[in-house]
């Protein structure tokens, strides 16, 4: 019986050895993945911009910054604000530079307040497509344009477009002249108000939310911008008239502090820059298929839709605005050609 009872331990133990040796080993430092920490605590970044739930860039990148906080194991993460909430984006820059952990829009005309270098890029027909503004970002005209706006207090996330600018208006634009003697609301930037300027209009920068009254009222004769954030802002309801002028195709990136975005650790830099850069490739995709929807919204309003303006005749004065804004002419070739470097 004592043979038995030791050959059974004996066939016990093999059995449990085998056992062991099939399960991988682990180590004190090596803890399962879903408990792996790159922060004490999670850092929470306000997210903004002036554009309505209901427009690409309400719908897409949201998105687009869900999956980077996904990405980051949601120990970075992100509140939408939309429709200016947080304020308008001069407000939402300063804040950024006093150091508020915000991320918020800006475009080259936003940027060439604090960076000279992009004051060129922020004057229209500069870029003549959305794939043109994508691909920029990868030229080293930009990585340049980039360490520079670091060093002013702003670090690009990512970079895309917000879409094909145009004008309404309650009077009928076809051609340049047509702005001579105009009030049009600009954005603040100067590249694009002295493009008013040099067209013979008076340019004029309101909050967005109140182009629709000043509109109706007659304060402001027209104003621009893409056609999706002009349909949501109910300007078809105060205007007669839109002008397919294509002056911009609306760059931007997202941006936060230097310092803001030094606590983030490296591994989640680069996936929530891979996420918020592929969320910005969509966003143009989805842009470029809702226009002809939009457009067709306007006629079905009753708007006269001007599809086919002299566009010679807006872009001959682009080097009288480089002049205006006492930039170098040449800039506009060095640009040009650093786009079909990429391209």
């Amino acid at each position: 019986m004592k043979k038995v009872i030791a050959m059974v331990l004996a066939a016990m133990m093999v059995v449990s050895l085998a056992a062991c040796a099939s399960k991988p080993a682990t180590t004190a430092t090596e803890a399962p993945a879903a408990e792996q920490k790159l922060l004490d605590k999670p850092l929470v970044f306000k997210v903004s911009f002036v554009e309505n739930p209901d427009t690409a860039m309400g719908t897409v990148m949201p998105a687009a910054f869900k999956k980077a906080q996904e990405a980051c194991n949601n120990e970075i993460q992100f509140e939408i604000y939309p429709s200016a909430s947080l304020g308008n984006e001069a407000d939402v820059m300063e804040q950024i530079s006093n150091g508020a952990p915000i991320i918020g829009v800006a475009g080259y005309d936003d940027m060439s307040a604090t960076v000279p270098a992009c004051v060129p890029l922020a004057v229209p027909y500069v870029f003549e497509s959305i794939e043109e503004v994508c691909n920029f970002a990868k030229s080293d005209y930009f990585e340049g344009l980039r360490q520079q706006m670091v060093a002013s207090g702003y670090v690009p996330m990512c970079s895309g477009s917000l879409g094909i600018r145009h004008f309404i208006s309650t009077y009928p634009i076809t051609c340049a002249d047509d702005i001579k003697g105009h009030i049009i609301r600009m954005g603040n930037a100067n590249p694009c108000q002295s493009y008013i300027t040099v067209l013979g209009g008076t340019p004029i920068v309101t909050a967005w939310a109140d182009n629709y009254s000043m509109l109706q009222t007659g304060a402001i004769d027209g104003c621009e911008a893409a056609v999706d954030t002009l349909y949501s802002s109910s300007l078809q309801e105060v205007c007669s008239n839109l002008c397919l002028s294509g002056h911009l195709c609306t760059p931007f990136m997202f941006v936060t502090s230097p310092e803001n975005w030094a606590k983030i650790p490296a591994e989640y830099q680069k996936k929530i820059t891979e996420c918020l850069t592929e969320g910005t490739i969509e966003l143009a995709k989805q842009l470029d298929k809702e226009s002809p929807d939009y457009i067709q919204k306007f006629k079905d309003a009753g708007l006269t839709v001007c599809e086919d303006p002299d566009l010679e005749s807006f872009k001959k004065v682009i080097p009288e605005v480089y002049d205006y804004l006492g930039v170098d002419r040449a800039e506009y070739d060095k640009i040009r050609e650093a786009i079909k470097s990429v391209m």
